[in-house]
């Protein structure tokens, strides 16, 4: 048993710390980010955040015992759980965004979050949760 938590902790942490990997390896051959010390804690901060919020999710499933639903429970139940969890993944960001100094962007917008910046994000993080489930 000890192995395979090992296992799972082990694809937690490497899943994410890729999934934010290659993503800044993408934005940093576009010119679009600076390799900074607060690019890395952002990044660091993600990760730890994205797999506690992935064991969660993780939880609640097997809390509620729904891999023994019927298929259209688990599936309305699972796209409800990724919802919620892109949603609170991505407002953790936001205010990740304001308490970091963004020194690793080219330029800071100031003007306030308007709902397609926060829903477009969100749409990939429920992509993200429903591949993970």
């Amino acid at each position: 048993m000890e192995r395979k938590v090992l296992l799972y902790w082990l694809a937690q942490i490497f899943g994410w710390s890729a999934y934010y990997g290659f993503s800044i390896i993408l934005l940093l051959s576009s010119g679009d980010f600076i390799p900074t010390l607060n690019l890395i804690l952002w990044i660091s901060a993600s990760i730890v955040f994205s797999v506690l919020l992935s064991h969660g999710l993780r939880f609640g499933i097997l809390k509620l015992d729904l891999l023994s639903k019927k298929l259209p429970v688990l599936l309305a139940y699972t796209v409800f759980f990724a919802f919620i969890a892109a949603v609170v993944l991505e407002v953790f960001q936001y205010y990740l965004d304001i308490t970091i100094v963004l020194d690793f962007l080219p330029e800071v917008d100031e003007t306030p979050v308007h709902w397609v910046q926060f829903l477009l994000p969100t749409l990939r993080s429920v992509i993200l949760f429903l591949l993970w489930s």
